[in-house]
């Protein structure tokens, strides 16, 4: 992704960045902040908030339409940004005097922060991944998740020691777990902690904030949430506009963009802890930023309706949807020997195409070949939507136990009862089972090969071609039932 989009990602998105941080930097200034301040709430309000506006495109289906590349390369350019804003609260909490001493500060971090991602990095892949697939093979899920968490915590742990961010090593952990083939299985497997952690942070920030804030000056608060929302907007749309976005998508784009993230609340927290803000700002900034969450989906409406009328008076064409790199594709459940044969298939004729198989060994072999393959129980739901089972074309069920393929069949249907499945059966039971939960098409293991010698044979002999291919369909018909006495 960082390849494909790395004019949105490094151009527009760090244009979106410099810019908001340097205009909120300067409004902070004029309002008597202190230059360190000014640079914290400039860095807290360039943020967006990712899981808001994915969520929203999610809902909408717009994350593979132009403007979801488009908000998704700002947003990455922004999580990638993460790392150093962490190290520059960190260092303004240190109280560098003059700019000379801020810049020296600066880069003895940045260098300390790059020694310690070097090293975890290595231990990572020296470590990590031989963990893992050790794991897998004890066939724990309590254990694999149980590792999950130690290395996140392990590794912010040892940011913390290195003098760095906490959260730092968190994300640090996710970037190396994300580059193993456990990576699908992982982010199914977190994702009840995930939505029970995210609640309780938003609780916590909810209990930190002080109504009285909000009741003493309700109007300043509000002309200050609409105020941000406007000028961030205003800089993703020219920014947009500069990159060669039509006046729709951008408009479409800061719409879904003008609120704050749930980051500026980290960061507000480490420069009320260091210092850098004052408890009275830091109060006002935590109010509006949850005030710019709370009305993202108004913003985004607005900007949609924008985009629209935009559209309608422009003489440029909308942008559209593009296809999705995992668009219109083939989900292969199991990547045995019949997965890897529909593979090839499939690559032959330039068929996009994604595995799903629980053998690590097998996953970590296939990805050496350059093979879209991944790690993970190819019956769960949560699983093949990780595996774009809603952008899907097709399903084919490869798995050989015929109660995995049952419940990968289920799974299928109970998302996509429209979606093609065509699964593999054992004998007739396991193909009567599987048709009738759903399969579009069931082909026998045993059959297959016996009709395709026999198909072969006929050919050799020279019978004709019509009758060869009618007498394959016949003996692949289900045979009729006969009495006891026939």
């Amino acid at each position: 992704r960082l390849k494909a989009l790395r004019r949105l990602i490094f151009g527009l998105g760090g244009v979106q960045l410099a810019a908001t941080i340097a205009a909120v930097g300067v409004i902070a200034l004029a309002w008597g902040n202190a230059p360190a301040a000014a640079l914290v709430l400039g860095v807290c309000f360039a943020f967006s908030s990712t899981a808001v506006a994915m969520q929203l495109l999610a809902e909408r289906g717009e994350t593979a339409s132009s403007t979801g590349r488009t908000a998704f390369a700002i947003l990455l350019m922004q999580d990638i940004a993460v790392a150093p804003a962490l190290i520059l609260v960190h260092v303004l909490g240190q109280g560098a005097a003059g700019p000379g001493e801020l810049a020296l500060s600066v880069g003895a971090a940045l260098a300390k922060a790059v020694a310690a991602v070097v090293v975890i990095v290595l231990l990572g892949r020296l470590v990590f991944r031989r963990l893992f697939k050790v794991i897998v093979g004890e066939r724990s899920p309590e254990l694999f998740v149980a590792a999950v968490i130690l290395t996140a915590l392990a590794t912010a742990w040892a940011t913390n020691q290195a003098g760095l961010s906490t959260a730092l090593g968190a994300f640090l952990a996710g970037v190396l777990l994300a580059e193993t083939e456990f990576r699908a299985q992982i982010e199914t497997d977190v994702e009840p902690f995930k939505g029970l952690l995210l609640g309780l942070f938003f609780m916590g920030v909810g209990m930190s904030l002080d109504p009285r804030t909000l009741a003493r000056d309700p109007l300043f608060i509000t002309v200050a949430l609409f105020g941000l929302a406007a000028l961030k907007a205003a800089i993703i749309f020219a920014a947009a506009r500069a990159f060669g976005r039509s006046n729709g998508e951008a408009a479409r784009v800061s719409g879904l963009l003008a609120q704050a993230g749930e980051f500026a609340f980290v960061v507000v927290g480490g420069a009320l802890v260091f210092g850098v803000l004052d408890e009275s700002v830091a109060q006002f900034m935590a109010i509006v930023v949850a005030l710019s969450m709370i009305a993202s989906p108004g913003f985004d409406a607005l900007g949609r309706a924008l985009g629209r009328w935009f559209e309608s008076r422009d003489a440029e064409s909308p942008a559209g949807t593009a296809p999705d790199p995992l668009s219109a594709h083939v989900v292969v459940a199991g990547y045995g020997r019949v997965g890897r044969i529909v593979g090839r298939a499939l690559t032959s004729q330039n068929a996009p195409w994604i595995a799903v198989d629980r053998n690590a060994a097998g996953v970590a072999a296939a990805r050496r070949r350059g093979e879209p393959v991944v790690f993970g129980d190819a019956t769960r739901l949560e699983l093949l939507h990780k595996a774009g089972l809603d952008r899907a074309a097709a399903v084919v069920v490869a798995l050989d136990d015929a109660d995995a393929a049952a419940r990968a069949v289920a799974a299928v249907r109970q998302r996509r009862p429209d979606l093609p499945v065509i699964a593999r059966a054992r004998d007739d039971a396991s193909a009567a089972r599987l048709t009738a939960l759903g399969a579009t098409a069931v082909a026998h293991e045993s059959l297959q090969p016996a009709l395709q010698l026999a198909e072969t044979a006929l050919d050799a002999i020279g019978a004709p071609e019509l009758s060869v291919r009618a007498l394959a369909d016949a003996l692949a018909a289900p045979p009729a039932e006969t009495s006891p006495g026939a």
